[in-house]
C-alpha cells in the first residue's frame, strides 16, 4: 500500500496581531469558506476576553488564496446594532448557490455580564438562540436575521451549512445544556435539514446520542465519500471522569437521513476535522491538548475506522501546556482550538485554528499537502 506524508507549504494570518499591542483583542472561533469566484470567508469572533460579552462577529475575505484579508461587514451586524445587549459565539458561512451565501451563528442572552459564558458548578451554556441570515450578492449584503426554526429544550451549537448528495442542506449542531438546568433531552449530535433551500428548517436527524446522559458527542465535523457516504467525526468526553475519550466516527448512506453506531477510531484528540481524498485515503486535523499539545494532522487508509498514530504531523505547537481536562472551565488555559478543515485540491488542505500570541490570540490557516513518499 502507498504511504503518504504531510507537509505544510504556506500559513497565513486572517486576523489577529502574531505580535500583540496595547490594543491586540482576542480572536476565536474562526470558520473558512470558499466561494466559487475564488474568494474565500472568515468568520471569527472578536473580544476583549475570550468567551466574553463583548465578543462581536467579524468577517474578512481574501481574494489570493488567504494571503492577505480585509475585512467586510459581518452578517450579524443587523442584531448587534439592534440588540446591543446579546453576547455572540461562533459564525459559519457556506455557499449554497453562486452569490447565495447561508450564515449560521449562535447569540447569547447574557442576563448578567459578570458571568461566565458556563456555569461555574454545572458547565451549563448560557441561554442562546441560532440566528441564520442569507445573502444574495455574495456577501455585500445581508437579509434580517432570523432565529433557527428548528430548535429544542437544550441549546444548539450549529456547525457549517452542507450541501448533502440529495440536494438538500444541512446544518450539524451539537445539544448542550442550558446553565443550571440540566439536560432535558441529553448531549447529542443532529443534522438540521432544510429541504427548501434554507428557506425553513424543521426537522433533523439525529448522528449521535448518549441516552444514559454520560458522555458528550461534540463538535460533528463531517467529509464526503467518493461513493456519497457520509463520514463524521465526533470529540468525546466522559461526563462521569471528566476526561476526553477517543474519536468517534459514524456514517450515514442515505442523505444523512440515518446513521451507523458510533464507532470508536482509537484517536486521541478533541476536535477532530476529516477530508476524504478517495481511495480509502482520509486526512485528519485534530488538536491535542494534553501531552504533546498542539494542532496536528494524521492520515487514515480506510476511510476514518483507524488512523496512523505513528506519523503525526505537528502544524503548531503549544509552547504552554495546562492540566485542567474540563474544557468548559479550563478553556481559559487553552491556547489553540476550534479547528477546520477545508479541501484545497486533490492533495491539499486549508486548516484554520485560533492560537496564542502570549498575551491575545489571532486566526491562523495553514496550507498543508499530502504527498507520496
Amino acid at each position: 500500500m502507498n504511504r503518504f506524508d504531510i507537509n505544510e507549504i504556506e500559513s497565513y494570518v486572517a486576523a489577529g496581531d502574531v505580535n500583540p499591542g496595547s490594543d491586540s483583542l482576542f480572536y476565536t472561533f474562526p470558520s473558512l469558506s470558499r466561494c466559487s469566484d475564488g474568494s474565500f470567508l472568515c468568520c471569527t469572533l472578536a473580544g476583549k476576553k475570550k468567551n466574553s460579552p463583548d465578543g462581536r462577529i467579524r468577517l474578512y475575505k481574501s481574494v489570493d488564496c488567504c494571503r492577505t484579508w480585509s475585512e467586510i461587514d459581518s452578517p450579524a451586524l443587523q442584531d448587534e446594532k439592534e440588540d446591543a445587549g446579546y453576547g455572540y459565539q461562533m459564525c459559519h458561512i457556506s455557499e449554497i448557490e453562486q452569490r447565495y451565501l447561508l450564515a449560521v451563528y449562535v447569540r447569547v442572552k447574557w442576563s448578567n455580564h459578570e458571568e461566565p459564558l458556563f456555569h461555574p458548578k454545572t458547565d451549563g451554556i448560557q441561554p442562546c438562540e441560532v440566528r441564520i441570515t442569507r445573502s444574495f450578492d455574495n456577501g455585500k449584503s445581508w437579509v434580517k436575521p432570523k432565529t433557527l426554526d428548528y430548535t429544542l429544550p437544550d441549546m444548539i451549537i450549529p456547525g457549517r451549512c452542507i450541501k448533502l448528495p440529495n440536494g438538500m442542506l444541512g446544518i450539524p449542531c451539537e445539544v448542550w445544556h442550558e446553565w443550571d438546568k440540566g439536560f432535558r433531552e441529553g448531549p447529542s449530535s443532529r443534522l438540521i435539514i432544510s429541504k427548501d433551500k434554507g428557506e425553513t428548517w424543521n426537522k433533523a436527524s439525529i448522528m449521535a446520542l448518549d441516552e444514559m446522559k454520560e458522555s458528550i458527542y461534540g463538535d460533528p465535523r463531517i467529509t464526503f465519500l467518493e461513493d456519497g457516504r457520509i463520514v463524521t467525526l465526533f470529540w468525546r468526553y466522559s461526563l462521569k471522569t471528566g476526561e476526553d475519550m477517543p474519536v468517534h466516527r459514524v456514517e450515514s448512506s442515505d442523505g444523512g437521513e440515518t446513521w451507523s453506531k458510533p464507532y470508536n477510531t482509537g484517536l486521541e484528540s478533541q476536535i477532530a476535522n476529516p477530508v476524504s481524498f478517495g481511495n480509502g485515503i482520509m486526512l485528519c486535523i485534530f488538536q491535542k491538548r494534553f501531552g504533546d499539545q498542539g494542532m496536528k494532522a494524521v492520515l487514515s487508509y480506510d476511510n476514518g475506522l483507524t488512523w496512523d498514530t505513528g506519523n503525526v504531523a505537528t502544524i503548531w505547537q503549544s509552547e504552554s501546556s495546562t492540566d485542567n481536562k474540563n474544557p468548559f472551565q479550563g478553556y481559559q488555559d487553552y491556547t489553540f482550538g476550534y479547528s477546520s478543515a477545508m479541501k484545497l485540491s486533490d492533495r491539499e488542505v486549508l486548516a484554520t485554528f485560533w492560537c496564542s500570541n502570549g498575551k491575545t490570540t489571532y486566526i491562523r490557516i495553514c496550507r498543508l499537502q499530502v504527498r507520496k513518499h
